[in-house]
């Protein structure tokens, strides 16, 4: 996409801002021609206008898929750990899955390491980053994008999202102990009972 970019600069500065100005300058060509030069000149930018409008909104769109995967994380943590809870408590027996579970517990724990070491979440920075390239100044966006962010983002001191990360973690870790996770045994779970012989 940069190239397209790039090559409607060159053709810009090689074909329209070079020797014609120049002649048109010293009057050695004729306004007919002049006015073709500026024509192309127009036309260039409106393309260039064209092609960074189209980018501007792969970015934004882009920015709100972030977001979004970033809310479908932040909620499968959290949901997880509810989820995770009840179903010790009621009995339910997917909450013990020990692949849902070990795939738990890393996710909240590579946010808790995140935010032990200082690290902005590389989801954050993506998201600003696709923001800056959109040309948007502070966050805009559709309606859901806006919501899932403001759901996502709290204007608190940095410590206070490590404590309640790694408290959350502890909890996570926890239930990991109260309620633990079966290992499947000859390809059943171990509540199952295995077929007659």
């Amino acid at each position: 996409m940069i190239s397209k970019l790039e090559s409607l600069k060159k053709l810009d500065v090689a074909d329209i801002l070079g020797v014609p100005h120049l002649n048109r300058i010293c009057g050695q060509i004729d306004n007919t021609e002049f006015s073709k030069i500026n024509a192309k000149l127009w036309n260039n930018r409106f393309a260039e206008s064209l092609f960074l409008n189209e980018m501007s909104l792969q970015y934004r769109i882009a920015a709100d898929l972030v977001v979004v995967v970033h809310a479908m994380y932040a909620t499968f943590i959290v949901l997880g750990l509810v989820l995770i809870v009840i179903g010790g408590l009621r009995g339910w027996r997917w909450v013990r899955n020990r692949t849902f579970r070990i795939v738990h517990l890393c996710m909240i724990l590579v946010v808790v390491a995140e935010s032990l070491v200082g690290i902005t979440c590389p989801l954050t920075t993506y998201e600003q980053r696709l923001r800056e390239l959109s040309g948007e100044s502070g966050y805009q966006g559709d309606f859901i994008a806006h919501h899932v962010h403001e759901l996502l983002f709290f204007d608190f001191p940095t410590w206070v999202f490590t404590v309640c990360y790694t408290l959350f973690g502890l909890v996570v870790v926890l239930t990991m102990w109260l309620f633990p996770p079966q290992r499947r045994k000859n390809g059943l779970n171990s509540s199952e009972t295995s077929p007659p012989r």
